[in-house]
């Protein structure tokens, strides 16, 4: 029989003082008092041995000790030790946690910590349960305790939360009345003046989001009344410039505007969103894009990322996927991560990444950079999310040990199995995760099939398992969670000598998100303006790129990978394609085999070969 704990041992003394009777000279004040005592040192014991789960209930049975007590400040402390420790993978247990708090901290007149607490919940909602709803009511609630207190820029900032998650909603007179109140607060203050355009400027944004160019005439003009500088500032002129396009009916205006401000001042996820919103709606999955290099000699960066005229980076601005070409921007950042050309024991084996939150198109040091880098193996990565805050930290390619990962598509519903997944993890997998989209968890996930995922070395054999297994445990957590909607799943790994990429949907009826493969022994300008061209010496393949988007209009370079289908390209420069024969795979020769490309296409990933033209 396994020995105990120390954890379980205090768990195990804390419980039989709790569930003691008390004697004739003893007080239950004390008994209950040194029951509490000894669940707090138990969950943090359990903290010590990362059993998160275990030390929130011992905080939360501490809590209710003091509450016997009748110590109502020690209790709300408990309550907020449990939350704090549920809050790792454990998000509901975290909000009724955080709930008992508040409701210690208001009885007792603290509504300044309850309005912190009541912004934890907040984010929660927000950032672990995607409840969008229940996240603008929290932050209102707390915006309210706040400004009770006093603590005015506090309040503006939730405020200004819950405004724009009011819009997310598609609330758009109280996301305005929201942004307005929070620009009269800010306007008294010599501080907060200046943010005054930008809360004018997404009001302004709602308005048209509404199709009501006239409201956002008329709040226009208010604003400068209210402010003599507001119409000689950027955000004013952008603005004008949406409504007269808007009112114009003129598309290309209307898209100018856009691309002149942000090629200035970036345009954030939700201003891009909504910018569009009326010309057609939001996409629902990362539209991503990613492109791979694998060459028996180095190529130099610039080939992939600047140079030809359908580069990545020209992907990030000009992407061929939505067949309105209305051209949606893949602007929430990018990454590009490289190995060595030869293995130096000082630097490691570890590949090299850059990575930023900037746009790809305008970020200079990416282009000196690819001016003077080669590699053999490239992995580079423009995102457009519309999961995922923008952070360094949700910047693709991720990087483990020798291992790099890339995804473009999106696990539908995710919120609805990220526990489920977490709880499948070893600590290494768990922890490594820094960021906050379903691509890095899906890594982790990846990691956790492997046998050892700090090795030096990795079959493509123990890659491919790893990647189906990976898949297939998405598919079952789906599949227990009642999700229906079908997830894009391309997925990309490399330990730099092996590639893996799969084209893959969980669906027996839809085209999965595009993905294209090159292949010859050189890629090379033979035009000015970026015009590149795949040749082929021999039989031999020097070179294999797959990419979302082909990076050249050369229609014959370009190969279709199938749907549902496993790439594999080998240390000796093999190049596989194997069919994923799971549920949802479809033989090429039963009659329901054709699918239908309106999933990806509404999802603005799919990129069909009549799009192969140069503009």
């Amino acid at each position: 029989m396994p020995s105990k704990s120390p954890a379980q041992v205090l768990l195990e003394k804390a419980d039989k003082k709790a569930n003691s009777s008390t004697g004739w000279f003893s007080s239950s004040s004390a008994k209950w008092e040194e029951a509490g005592d000894l669940y707090q040192q138990a969950a943090n014991s359990f903290k010590l041995e990362k059993l998160f789960k275990e030390a929130g209930d011992c905080f939360a049975r501490e809590a209710e000790c003091r509450e016997q007590c009748k110590e109502d400040s020690e209790a709300a402390n408990a309550w907020w030790n449990a939350a704090k420790a549920y809050k790792r993978g454990y998000p509901q247990q975290a909000i009724d946690a955080l709930t008992q708090t508040i409701t210690f901290l208001t009885k007792g007149g603290r509504f300044r910590q309850a309005a912190d607490r009541e912004k934890e919940i907040g984010q929660i909602y927000l950032q672990e349960n995607n409840d969008l709803r229940k996240a603008c009511d929290s932050y209102e609630r707390a915006a309210e305790w706040y400004a009770q207190e006093d603590a005015t820029a506090t309040a503006n900032a939730c405020w200004k939360d819950a405004a724009d998650l009011h819009a997310d909603l598609e609330e758009y007179p109280q996301a305005i009345a929201r942004y307005q109140e929070v620009a009269n607060h800010s306007l008294g203050s010599a501080l907060t003046k200046y943010s005054v355009k930008e809360y004018w400027l997404r009001a302004g944004l709602c308005a048209l989001a509404m199709n009501d160019p006239v409201t956002a005439r008329r709040s226009a003009a208010t604003y400068a009344s209210q402010d003599v500088t507001f119409a000689s500032t950027r955000e004013s002129k952008f603005l004008m410039a949406l409504i007269e396009a808007m009112e114009a009916g003129d598309i290309e205006a209307y898209t100018g505007a856009v691309v002149e401000y942000d090629q200035v001042t970036k345009l954030d996820n939700w201003k891009t969103n909504l910018v569009f919103f009326h010309l057609s709606p939001p996409p629902l999955a990362e539209m991503c894009r990613f492109v791979i290099y694998k060459g028996t000699s180095p190529v130099q960066l610039s080939h992939l990322l600047t140079r030809p005229c359908h580069s990545i980076i020209n992907q990030a601005f000009d992407s061929r996927l939505r067949l309105d070409r209305r051209r949606p921007m893949n602007g929430d950042g990018f990454g590009v991560g490289w190995y060595d050309s030869v293995y130096d024991e000082e630097l490691g084996a570890q590949p090299c990444i850059f990575t930023s939150v900037t746009p790809a198109w305008n970020n200079i040091n990416l282009t000196r950079l690819a001016e003077k880098i080669k590699s053999p193996l490239v992995f580079g990565h423009v995102r457009a999310t519309t999961a995922g805050s923008l952070s360094l930290d949700n910047c693709h390619p991720f990087v483990h040990g020798k291992l790099m990962f890339m995804h473009n598509g999106g696990i539908a519903d995710f919120h609805l199995i990220k526990r489920k997944l977490q709880s499948q993890l070893p600590d290494l997998a768990f922890d490594m995760v820094q960021g906050n989209t379903d691509s890095e968890w899906a890594f982790a996930l990846f990691l956790s099939k492997l046998p050892d995922p700090n090795a030096t070395t990795f079959s493509s054999q123990t890659l491919r398992k790893a990647m189906l297994d990976t898949i297939a445990s998405l598919n079952t957590f789906a599949e227990e969670a009642g999700i229906t909607e079908p997830s894009l799943m391309n997925f990309c790994v490399t330990d730099g000598d092996t590639v893996i990429a799969t084209r893959y949907i969980s669906s027996r009826k839809d085209e999965a998100a595009s993905l294209w493969f090159s292949s010859g022994t050189t890629f090379s300008e033979y035009a000015d303006g970026g015009h590149y061209k795949m040749s082929k010496a021999d039989k031999r393949e020097n070179i294999i790129m797959v990419a979302s988007e082909p990076l050249t209009f050369e229609r014959a370079d370009w190969m279709e990978i199938k749907t549902n289908t496993m790439v594999v390209i080998t240390p000796k420069m093999n190049f596989l394609q194997i069919p994923i024969i799971d549920q949802f795979y479809v033989a090429p020769s039963d009659p329901n085999s054709a699918r239908t490309i309106e999933f990806a296409r509404e999802k603005g990933l799919l990129m069909p070969r009549k799009a192969l033209s140069s503009p």
